[in-house]
């Protein structure tokens, strides 16, 4: 099973950053922890793609050419 970058890897690492902004900055506004929230959901997504890129997918789906 596949998941899309754009999906389970933002929303994970969102929640990640969230949880880092709580652990190490416990009385930051919100702003703060949107801030880590972003800056972790674009990294996570970031170092995914740099993993799977050299994957060779055998039965890659292609939607058809319009």
């Amino acid at each position: 099973m596949l998941v899309s970058p754009t999906t389970g890897t933002a929303i994970s690492s969102a929640r990640f950053g969230i949880l880092m902004a709580m652990l190490f900055m416990p009385k930051s506004a919100l702003w703060g922890r949107a801030f880590f929230a972003f800056f972790f959901a674009i990294a996570g997504t970031r170092i995914f793609v740099w993993f799977i890129q050299p994957i060779q997918f055998k039965d890659a789906i292609r939607p058809p050419a319009s």
